[in-house]
C-alpha cells in the first residue's frame, strides 16, 4: 500500500499511515485487555496521560479506560453516543474520592479516525487544570465539572482490582464497533498533545513517541503498537515488567496500514 503523505504546518511532509491496529468492530464484541498491578509510586495514580487513535463505527458508548478498585469503586474514561467526552470516578464506599468532568458533543463518533487524549493531574493547584481533554490535537472545553480534589488518587492501577482497555470499570460493557491504533498510558507524566500528534493533527510515529521512554519513566505504564498478533497487549516500553492480557482477540483482528486521514 502506498503511504499517504501530507504536507503539514511549515511545509514539512508528514505520514498519515499507522502500521498496525486492532479491529473490534463486530456488534456485541466483548474483547478487552486488562492488567492487575500497582505502579511503583503513588504519584502514578494522581498524574497520568492516556492517548489513543480510535475509529467508532456506531453511536454506542465507547469505553476507553476503566478501573475497578475496592468495594466496586471504579473509574471510567469514555465517549458517549453524541461524542461527549467524559471521565468519572464513583465510590460505593470511601477510597479515593469521586469526581466527574465532561464536554459538550464532539465529532468523535462520526466513523472517522480520531486521536483522543486525557491528562489527569490532581497535583495541579488550580482545579480546572487537573483534567484536560484533547481531540485531534485540539483542547476540548469541559462544560460539566466536579473536579478531583487536590492530590486525589484514581482507581487506575491501584492493585486492588483491574485496569481495563476497552471495558467499563464496573459493569460488563465493552468497546464494541470500533477500532484502535497506538494506545498509551504514561503514569506520572502530564504530556502535551505534541507528544503524540503533529501541529497538523497527524500521527507522530510510535517509535518516536516511546523513544527514550521505559517502564521506569512511565512507571509501569504501557505502549501498545498492536504488532504482535499472539498478544495485542504486548508492552513495547523497554524494561516492561509484564504485558497486558488480551481477552478474546485473535490474529484476524489485526489491522495494517491504517490511513487515519481517510
Amino acid at each position: 500500500m502506498m503511504q499517504q503523505m501530507l504536507v503539514g504546518l511549515g511545509g514539512v511532509i508528514e505520514n498519515t499511515i499507522i502500521p498496525f491496529g486492532l479491529d473490534q468492530s463486530s456488534s456485541g464484541n466483548t474483547d478487552f485487555m486488562n492488567r492487575n498491578y500497582t505502579p511503583p509510586y503513588n504519584d502514578s495514580r494522581r498524574k497520568w496521560t492516556f492517548a489513543s487513535w480510535i475509529k467508532k463505527d456506531t453511536s454506542g458508548t465507547l469505553w476507553l479506560l476503566g478501573a475497578l478498585g475496592n468495594n466496586n469503586n471504579h473509574f471510567n474514561f469514555r465517549i458517549n453516543a453524541n461524542g461527549q467526552i467524559e471521565a468519572y470516578q464513583y465510590e460505593f464506599s470511601a477510597e479515593y474520592g469521586t469526581f466527574t468532568t465532561s464536554t459538550g458533543a464532539t465529532s468523535a463518533m462520526d466513523g472517522n479516525w480520531h486521536h483522543i487524549m486525557m491528562n489527569y493531574d490532581s497535583t495541579q493547584t488550580t482545579d480546572s487544570n487537573r483534567i484536560r481533554y484533547f481531540l485531534d490535537g485540539s483542547a476540548v472545553s469541559i462544560t460539566t465539572t466536579s473536579w478531583p480534589a487536590l492530590n486525589q488518587y484514581t482507581n487506575v492501577a491501584d492493585g486492588n482490582g483491574n485496569t481495563f482497555i476497552g471495558r467499563n470499570g464496573y459493569t460488563d460493557a465493552y468497546a464494541t464497533d470500533m477500532k484502535w491504533a497506538e494506545t498509551y498510558l504514561a503514569h506520572n507524566q502530564r504530556y502535551d498533545i505534541s507528544k503524540f500528534v503533529t501541529a497538523s493533527g497527524n500521527p507522530i510515529t510510535f517509535e518516536d513517541v516511546i523513544s527514550g521512554e521505559s517502564s521506569t519513566t512511565w512507571n509501569d505504564g504501557f505502549a501498545f503498537k498492536y504488532a504482535n498478533t499472539s498478544n495485542f497487549g504486548l508492552n513495547s516500553l523497554s524494561g516492561s515488567p509484564s504485558n497486558w492480557t488480551s481477552n478474546g482477540y485473535s490474529s484476524g483482528d489485526q489491522l495494517t496500514n491504517i490511513d487515519v486521514s481517510s
